[in-house]
């Protein structure tokens, strides 16, 4: 086959290894990955074979792109597959032509006459360069391309920016299909940097301070896993302030009567994905005898009960997290609105509850809760996602 940058040997007996091991079956997701990426493959060169513009050329180096990633996956993993080198040689020969993608995304930016794009395009280093090319390269809306490439401020500031393109090459660690999804680089980015404290407050669970507060709010904290198990007053100490609570329901002299008992169950149903709703929690809270109010009381200590609270798998990464979050945040549907309350925080205009579902990557549904102004830590803001919740 006449190669883009040079002749590439194929032989019949190599077609025929490729047929023979699609032709197999297996239950290993990995290999299943790898079987597909390689019958995409042997798709296009197929069609490469009788073709030969440059288009079909292109399609051609990322499919064996695919089979060479999912073949790096496969050894990462300790797994193995029983093809031949012969194929697996001219397969890698055919993506070390990635040179070629990196020219084509090279004149297509220099087409969009976008200031300071081809700068940063050629800061990337090669293999991102071709991660950016499979993402972007059928990429044909120019509005599409200045939202990517503008700077936007980071909580309103008029000097400190973000840019999409560094959110895609620099922060976002996930599958590159997901990379290329610019709704969810908007929202990732609306979410970590244009209003910070949405990650903060989602992230975090903490007392809310504020417009005229008369008792302790504990806001967000939504993949939060902070959690201390007690059963003797022995136990708590100033330690345990930034914790939820599980109080042993045998715990010696724990409030089992009157208008607050303290002895409920608390249990925690986790789902097949690994996300967790932990039920009958305790946060501690001296503001509540500061404020008049009635509070749970044990140890000399003062306690709010938290009914339910939805925690995000523990064993997903902080990156991942964040990621997950954005995908939710960028897919989410309107679920229902709620009626106009009057206004507060000393606005004019009505305040507006809006409820939406999304979902992570895993196909878990989250409940949204979107306020058209918020208070939150201190500050007012307006246009602001407020609330996560899990959905069973």
């Amino acid at each position: 086959m006449k190669g883009v940058s040079g002749t590439i040997q194929i032989t019949a007996g190599m077609v025929a290894s490729i047929s023979a091991f699609i032709q197999q079956t297996t239950t290993d997701p990995d290999i299943a990955v790898f079987t597909q990426k390689l019958n995409l493959f042997l798709f296009v060169l197929t069609i490469s074979c009788a073709l030969s513009d440059i288009a079909t050329k292109r399609r051609l180096i990322v499919a064996a792109d695919g089979v060479i990633d999912a073949q790096r996956n496969l050894i990462a993993a300790g797994k193995s597959v029983n093809i031949s080198s012969d194929v697996m040689n001219m397969i890698t020969a055919i993506d070390n032509n990635k040179p070629v993608l990196i020219n084509l995304m090279e004149s297509k930016i220099s087409n969009l006459e976008i200031s300071g794009l081809s700068t940063k395009f050629d800061a990337l280093d090669a293999d991102t360069q071709i991660d950016f090319f499979r993402n972007f390269y059928n990429l044909n809306d120019q509005k599409a391309w200045n939202n990517l490439n503008s700077l936007k401020p980071i909580n309103g500031s008029t000097t400190n920016t973000y840019n999409l393109i560094d959110i895609w090459a620099n922060d976002i660690k996930s599958e590159i299909q997901l990379k290329g999804n610019i709704a969810f680089l908007d929202s990732y980015g609306y979410m970590i940097y244009k209003e910070k404290d949405v990650w903060e407050h989602l992230d975090q669970i903490k007392d809310s301070p504020g417009y005229n507060r008369t008792n302790f709010n504990p806001i967000g904290g939504h993949t939060e896993s902070n959690f201390i198990d007690i059963s003797s007053e022995s136990d708590l100490n100033s330690s345990t302030t930034p914790f939820f609570i599980k109080f042993d329901p045998n715990t010696p002299g724990l409030p089992s009567t009157g208008n607050n008992p303290m002895n409920n169950y608390h249990f925690d149903d986790t789902n097949p994905k690994g996300h967790i709703i932990h039920y009958n929690l305790f946060k501690e809270n001296p503001n509540l005898v500061a404020n008049g109010k009635n509070p749970y009381e044990f140890g000399g200590k003062v306690f709010t009960r938290i009914e339910k609270k939805t925690e995000i798998n523990p064993n997903w990464s902080t990156d991942k997290i964040k990621e997950e979050h954005a995908f939710a945040l960028s897919n989410k549907k309107q679920s229902r609105v709620d009626p106009p309350a009057p206004p507060r925080y000393g606005q004019t205009d009505p305040y507006q509850i809006t409820w939406y579902e999304g979902t992570f990557t895993d196909g878990t549904v989250v409940k949204i809760k979107h306020a058209n102004y918020e208070w939150q830590n201190g500050k007012l803001y307006t246009d602001y996602i407020c609330y996560f919740e899990i959905q069973r």
